[in-house]
């Protein structure tokens, strides 16, 4: 869907996301992994400030994103982040650091403990400013023991992408409940100043 806005070619998406993931998905080469690779974009009804200020502001994913229980930061730095999940009667945690902040471009993060994840989100500016594309890309490692009924919940995958992704309906909720929730917030606090 927003393939035709930004392509590969594109200068302005960091390396790091047009990147070809190390892992490969479900069922690619020889070997079955459980290595899954998601990718999701959508367009926010607010400028790019305001959707890289409260996207990267971890301690309010579990808001928009309801597979996570909860985000705490662990440092004054606020660079290290400790989530926890809710998933198959286990409560899952990690820690994450992040590896890239480049204020209303890009952000990313990575587990540095836990689940083996990297999470990366490209933002740019659409509509004369008034809105913004967001692009978030994942991969994460399921733990061996709950890899095989993963699958089944997972499905089939569609149509991978040339770099081995494909596009994910349950990431697109996350974008949009994040542009809804966050969309609420400011007419909210426009009424108020009012």
């Amino acid at each position: 869907m927003w393939a035709g806005v930004m392509d590969a070619n594109d200068q302005d998406i960091p390396e790091f996301f047009t990147a070809k993931p190390k892992r490969r998905g479900l069922r690619l080469g020889r070997k079955k992994s459980n290595v899954i690779v998601r990718n999701a974009g959508h367009i926010m009804p607010f400028p790019v400030n305001v959707a890289f200020e409260k996207f990267s502001d971890f301690s309010r994913h579990s808001e928009w994103n309801p597979s996570i229980s909860s985000a705490t930061y662990i440092d004054d730095s606020r660079t290290k982040v400790r989530w926890t999940r809710e998933t198959m009667g286990f409560t899952i945690g990690w820690s994450t650091i992040t590896t890239v902040k480049d204020p209303n471009k890009a952000l990313a993060w990575k587990s540095i403990e836990g689940i083996k994840l990297e999470n990366r989100v490209i933002f740019q500016s659409v509509d004369e400013g008034k809105g913004t594309l967001m692009i978030m890309s994942t991969n994460y490692k399921v733990p061996e023991k709950v890899f095989v009924p993963s699958r089944k919940v997972v499905g089939k995958s569609k149509t991978r992408a040339y770099n081995n992704t494909y596009e994910s309906d349950q990431m697109k909720e996350i974008l949009v409940r994040f542009g809804e929730i966050v969309a609420k917030e400011l007419k909210h606090d426009e009424m108020y100043f009012l």
